[in-house]
């Protein structure tokens, strides 16, 4: 089958359209050169399978030419000659001074100046003469600086080249990654790649890089990131070299936890070529020129991707001669030299049709082909792949487009992290605090490190994160029992606590009473909250007084006294008075003696007063009005009393039930107006970061006298509830903590609603990977 095919394509050959192309190989190896024949040879039997022996057949003869590295003045001789083949095309060298000056012949004779390599050197001008497949580097750059924000969350990044021009090309992502950037040249004059590694191993300033490399010095740089220890689950690579992919998978074996990624773009190949389509290779030499260039391989001019835009060149310029063949009659340049004065009339007129081509028209090896007017590729699309010594995984892709697009499961993510963590020891950093983290274990200078020794809500918590993901853990408790506060070291922003145990990764995770903060985010990662909780003022109540001897009058005020004692004497004159001028208060009395002419009045003054406080008393008297008048004084007396007496009774039960008490501070505010209390927070805590960052006028008033009175800043918990007992002091802490407190001490009480809303998070070093549960 194979035979008749080649047969076929014989036959077309001589049948269609027969077109040189001139090459200038810079720098040439015999290998190189019969690679390039075998690429032809393999666009050569797409087009005669594509289009089945019509007239517009396409058959691409290469014209080589062979040059010095560097030399402009043959690149120059070599294009001339070219132009004396009648060339439709003219594939350059790679050099950037020696592509220049082919490039510059070619544009002015109107000849197509075709590339398959990064060109960051051409300007506009030369760019509308010249069709160049690979990915510009503003592509790059935004694919990269997409991948590095959105996915991977990246706040800083160190920057690894070996070669000067990778500054340029890569000047997209320097140029717009938010946040910290070293740059290093890992091969610099004098100095070995050893001195660049081990610089950010020991300033421990990066742990996540870009690393712009050869594909044939990947390993050797593996081996010494192994040996400096950076190849564990805190650091993150990406290779930029397009292939990375096809890296042996064993060269990756030095992977202790760590990511790599690589840019791509070629869909996800491995090491097995033959898992392209067939339109894409050709035939098997295609294969086989691929597998003579893995043997050759010299660095990213030989790479395997830059013959996969080789060939998407090569059939795209057969597809443009096609189309235009179609259009016009279609003649090779006759009789130009570079003693010429006019160029090929055709050439603009092929660069037209190549650059028109749509996503749809043409898809190569390298995805779907289309051009901005400067002749620059536009929507690539650009693969990221996830590398390991168990192979290659496909992450997701990136183009103009879509923007970044992620292919890869959770489900595939989680497996894999679980899978690492299981069986793992890890190093837990905390803070001794009630009721989250408490040591039962023997007594001694120093505390143990078994789980089985420590207790609280910390620890249940952890523990049912070893169960789930099946990994073990030690406790270490931080030595200067800080959470983390930072301070500046040479210019380097460096924690101290929980938080440094973290940063310079002494620590695997850290369980405490940790807050979840802006400032703590930018040097470590927090998994979501466990606990919501907020900053909260504990106080102490007012201690109870003992009854005074006329605590009885305090149900009603002195004046509400007063007008009693005044409606008391008031009314007891009023009825002496009016019952001496009633006649009928005036009685026989000894009324058995009819006859008597004797009369008594009862109303004297003394019964008078008795009569109005036995009513008050709500007593009663023996003695009663006879007359109107006197009856109506007491009937107004008596509803007067009902009402007194009532209110003072309901006042009265208050007063015995619920002993009112009189807290100096009801609030924050009330707290930041007074000196003679004193308050503060935990020394190097969130809390005390809260006041100290606030742009609120009464919290920056409250940090001020913290900050300045001596004393009132405390190293734990337990000291401060102690401080808070005694009086005179309030504790500014979280709310869970209050709410822990104040259950079991019945003399404290909160003061006021929370200052804030935060929650409590496990700490990670930044970089590593961790699925909860």
């Amino acid at each position: 089958m194979l035979a008749v095919c080649l047969q076929l394509a014989i036959l077309c050959a001589v049948q269609g359209i027969q077109l040189n192309v001139g090459v200038i190989l810079e720098g040439s190896s015999p290998e190189r050169e019969a690679a390039f024949h075998k690429a032809f040879q393999a666009a050569n039997y797409k087009s005669a399978r594509t289009h089945c022996c019509p007239p517009q057949t396409v058959t691409l003869n290469p014209i080589v030419r062979s040059i010095g590295v560097g030399d402009t003045f043959a690149a120059a001789t070599a294009t001339c000659e070219l132009l004396a083949e009648q060339v439709v095309a003219v594939f350059g060298p790679d050099g950037p001074s020696t592509s220049t000056q082919a490039r510059l012949i070619s544009q002015k004779y109107s000849i197509p100046y075709l590339l398959a390599q990064w060109d960051v050197n051409a300007n506009e001008d030369l760019l509308n003469h010249s069709i160049n497949l690979h990915p510009s580097s503003e592509d790059v750059g935004q694919a990269l600086v997409d991948f590095l924000h959105v996915a991977e969350e990246w706040d800083q990044l160190g920057f690894i080249y070996t070669d000067d021009d990778s500054l340029v090309k890569y000047e997209g992502l320097l140029s717009k990654f938010r946040g910290k950037l070293i740059v290093r040249r890992l091969n610099t004059a004098g100095l070995t790649p050893k001195y660049t590694i081990k610089y950010f191993m020991t300033t421990r300033s990066q742990n996540r890089f870009v690393v712009d490399i050869p594909r044939s010095e990947i390993e050797e740089f593996l081996n010494l990131i192994d040996e400096y220890n950076m190849t564990d689950q805190y650091y993150s690579y990406i290779f930029t070299d397009w292939d990375t992919q096809f890296t042996d998978p064993k060269a990756f074996s030095v992977d202790k936890g760590a990511n790599f990624s690589a840019l791509s773009l070629l869909p996800l190949l491995g090491l097995n070529y033959q898992t392209l389509p067939e339109e894409s290779l050709g035939d098997s030499r295609a294969v086989s020129f691929l597998e003579g260039q893995e043997e050759h391989h010299s660095g990213a001019r030989d790479s395997l991707t830059y013959y996969f835009l080789l060939l998407d060149t090569l059939n795209l310029l057969a597809f443009g001669i096609s189309r235009l063949a179609n259009a016009t009659d279609l003649q090779p340049p006759v009789g130009l030299s570079c003693d010429s004065a006019e160029g090929w009339t055709l050439g603009s007129a092929l660069l037209t049709e190549i650059k028109s081509v749509k996503g749809e028209d043409f898809r190569g090896s390298t995805g779907y082909v289309e051009f901005t007017a400067d002749g620059r590729r536009k929507n690539t699309n650009i693969t990221i792949l996830e590398m390991n010594k168990e192979g290659v995984l496909d992450y997701g892709y990136w183009n103009a487009k879509d923007k970044l697009v992620v292919t890869k499961e959770f489900s595939t993510t989680k497996a894999e992290i679980q899978k690492e963590l299981k069986g793992q020891v890890l190093r837990v950093t905390t803070i001794e605090e009630i009721p989250f983290v408490m040591y039962k274990g023997p007594s001694g200078d120093v505390k143990s490190i078994d789980p089985k020794d420590w207790h609280g809500f910390c620890i249940d918590l952890l523990n049912e994160c070893a169960s789930a993901l099946e990994f073990n853990y030690t406790v270490h408790p931080v030595t200067d029992g800080n959470y983390g506060t930072a301070t500046k070291v040479n210019g380097q922003e460096v924690w101290d606590g929980i938080i440094g145990q973290l940063q310079f990764r002494k620590a695997d995770l850290a369980v405490a009473m940790l807050t979840i903060s802006y400032e703590r985010e930018r040097v470590i990662d927090f998994t979501t909250p466990f606990m919501n909780l907020g900053i909260s003022i504990i106080f102490k109540k007012p201690d109870e007084k003992k009854p005074e001897l006329f605590s009885f009058l305090r149900p009603l005020s002195p004046a509400v006294w007063g007008y009693v004692l005044i409606a008391y004497v008031g009314v007891s004159m009023t009825l002496f008075f009016v019952a001496r001028f009633s006649p009928y208060e005036w009685n026989n009395p000894h009324p058995c003696n009819t006859e008597s002419e004797l009369l008594k009045n009862n109303f004297n003054m003394l019964n008078s007063l008795w009569f109005t406080i036995g009513s008050l008393m709500q007593q009663g008297s023996d003695i009663l009005p006879r007359a109107t008048s006197t009856r109506i004084i007491a009937g107004f007396w008596w509803f007067f009393t009902l009402i007194i007496i009532s209110s003072y009774t309901a006042n009265l039960a208050a007063f015995l039930t619920v002993e009112r008490m009189k807290v100096p501070i009801e609030d924050v505010n009330d707290l930041a107006k007074q000196t003679q209390i004193k308050y503060g927070t935990r020394r190097g805590g969130s809390s005390a970061a809260f006041f100290s960052k606030s742009n609120q006028s009464i919290y920056q008033r409250m940090w001020q006298f913290m900050s300045t009175n001596k004393g009132v800043m405390i190293n734990n918990a337990t000291e401060a509830i102690a401080r808070v007992k005694r009086g005179g002091y309030a504790y500014i802490l979280e709310s869970t903590m209050n709410e822990y407190f104040t259950q079991r001490n019945c003399d404290l009480i909160q003061i006021g609603d929370n200052l804030d809303s935060k929650g409590y998070g496990i700490g990670f070093p930044q970089g590593k990977q961790v699925v909860w549960g």
